[in-house]
C-alpha cells in the first residue's frame, strides 16, 4: 500500500456508478478517516474501487489517500471495476440482528454522538423499528406515496411521524441545490440539511403546518 497525492491518480471515465449516498461516504472519512485503500490500476492511473471516497477526499480538501496498486491489462481493470459495483449490489440485511445492533450501539444517553460515523441516523433506527413493529401498517402508509420522482419514508417518532424523502435530480442540479443548502445553514444559523430547506421554502412565503 502506497501513500499517493490525490492528484496523480483518476477516477475512472468509465465508471457507471451513481454515487447517491456520498454525504454518508463523507461523513465517514470525516470520523473515522480513510480505513481501506483505493484500489489502482498501475498502468493508467484510474482508479477501480472507491471512486466515490475519491471524489469526497477531494471534496474535504485531502490531498494524499493510501492507494493498492493492481497490476491488471484494460480489460481486467473494466471487469473489477464492474464485479465492484456489482457486489455491493447483490447483498441485503438481516433486518432484525440490524436493528439490535442499532439499538446496542445508540444506547440510553446520546443516540446521535454513538451513530455517528455508521451510516445510520437516529430517524433511520426508528424508521427500522417501525418497519419491523408494524410492517403491514409502514407498508400502506408508503403506498400512498410512492410517486415517479420521489422516495419517501416514514419515520415514526415520540411526537409523530417525520418524513425522510429522496428527490432525483441531475448532477448539474445536486451541485446547485448542495450549495444552496451550505449557504443556507450558515445564513439561518441551523446545523442540517433539512432544516436549511424549511427555512428556504419560508423564505418564499410557504409555512409548514405542524
Amino acid at each position: 500500500m502506497s501513500e499517493v497525492a490525490l492528484d496523480e491518480i483518476t477516477r475512472h471515465p468509465r465508471n457507471v456508478r451513481k454515487h447517491l449516498t456520498r454525504a454518508l461516504v463523507r461523513e465517514s472519512l470525516e470520523t473515522h478517516g480513510q480505513y481501506k485503500p483505493l484500489i489502482v490500476q498501475r498502468s493508467s492511473g484510474f482508479i477501480l474501487a472507491g471512486n466515490g471516497t475519491h471524489q469526497e477526499m477531494e471534496a474535504l480538501g485531502w490531498s494524499e489517500a493510501d492507494v493498492s496498486y493492481v497490476d491488471v491489462s484494460d480489460e481486467e481493470a473494466l471487469q473489477i471495476l464492474l464485479v465492484d459495483n456489482r457486489t455491493s449490489d447483490d447483498s441485503g440485511y438481516d433486518d432484525q440482528a440490524l436493528a439490535a445492533l442499532l439499538v446496542e450501539l445508540a444506547g440510553d444517553d446520546d443516540a446521535a454522538a454513538a451513530l455517528a460515523g455508521t451510516g445510520y441516523s437516529e430517524s433511520d433506527v426508528a424508521h427500522l423499528l417501525y418497519r419491523l413493529e408494524k410492517p403491514e401498517e409502514a407498508s400502506a402508509f408508503l403506498d400512498q406515496f410512492i410517486g415517479d420522482d420521489e422516495i419517501p419514508v416514514a419515520v415514526e417518532t415520540p411526537d409523530g411521524v417525520l418524513f425522510k424523502i429522496s428527490y432525483l435530480v441531475s448532477g448539474e442540479d445536486r451541485v446547485m441545490i448542495n450549495a444552496a443548502l451550505r449557504e443556507a445553514k450558515d445564513r439561518f444559523g441551523v446545523d442540517t440539511s433539512s432544516e436549511a430547506l424549511v427555512e428556504i421554502v419560508r423564505t418564499t412565503g410557504h409555512e409548514f403546518s405542524a
